[in-house]
């Protein structure tokens, strides 16, 4: 792949005014957004005996910027994983009048980026459940009226606006009478592109996404095709769209990858973009 699916918000004065549960040493280092604070989603330790100690299984706590709540990143019990023990992480959504959201993570083995929006509203995570080149998602989530955070599937609008910018059965190599019969996106796309949360827009204000065709040759000439998104919380729309050059120019500080521009999408010799 090409690489991986707001200033950085100052916490410690906030992190002072909780009381520490985690440490963020132990986190992982973002692999998508650079201002972000990365985990695995599960961490997994030698069996036998009593449970031992393991430093990163420890509970990493993310405040918000206005210092109301704070998010913790928190192992459970030790659980079989594929023949290995393991604790699977989940967040616990905290506020200071002792209330508790517990949210259950979306699949994935990838490293996990958690990014809180400026006005403390929202957040996004970023993680993988595919291979080396596909399957990276993104969710967001709001704060409803109800005191509680609701999931948005930003993926369905993104990746449907990339069928339309890049015609996959229209790629040079793929043969199209095949494809048509046999291209049916899943309804949440999530495993159609790559696509990352990288940060937070204020004009127009909402969750800046980068979506990408994936590197690999089965995906004809548009392989590795790249595009950015400013998309609105709550509502899910697409509010702006960049070029994959534009997304460079304008967020690459935000990025903790390098994005590289690919070559222009080849379309087969009979087919025009629409």
């Amino acid at each position: 792949m090409n690489g991986r699916i707001a200033a950085l918000w100052s916490t410690l004065i906030i992190a002072a005014m909780w009381s520490a549960v985690g440490a963020q040493a132990h986190a992982e280092k973002p692999l998508y957004a650079k201002h972000a604070t990365a985990f695995d989603p599960e961490c997994e330790f030698e069996t036998g005996g009593i449970y031992p100690t393991v430093s990163h299984c420890q509970p990493i706590t993310v405040p918000s910027p206005n210092g109301e709540r704070q998010i913790q990143i928190v192992y459970g019990k030790p659980v079989n994983v594929d023949g290995d023990r393991a604790r699977i992480a989940h967040l616990e959504i905290k506020t200071r009048i002792g209330t508790t959201q517990l949210l259950r993570l979306p699949e994935g083995f990838e490293p996990i980026d958690l990014q809180w929006s400026p006005d403390s509203r929202a957040f996004f995570l970023n993680g993988g459940n595919g291979g080396a080149y596909w399957g990276f998602w993104t969710w967001a989530y709001f704060l409803g009226s109800g005191g509680r955070f609701e999931k948005v599937n930003v993926m369905r609008v993104v990746a449907h606006n990339m069928d339309e910018s890049f015609p996959p059965c229209k790629a040079s190599g793929i043969d199209s009478a095949v494809c048509n019969k046999a291209f049916k996106p899943e309804a949440d796309h999530s495993s159609d592109y790559n696509i990352s949360g990288i940060g937070w827009s204020s004009d127009p204000p909402g969750l800046v996404v980068m979506a990408e065709v994936p590197c690999s040759s089965s995906e004809g000439g548009i392989m590795c095709q790249v595009k950015g998104y400013v998309v609105s919380l709550p509502g899910g729309r697409i509010l702006k769209q960049m070029s994959g050059q534009e997304l460079k120019q304008q967020w690459q500080g935000s990025m903790a990858f390098d994005l590289r521009i690919p070559p222009p999408p080849q379309y087969g010799p009979t087919a025009q973009k629409p």
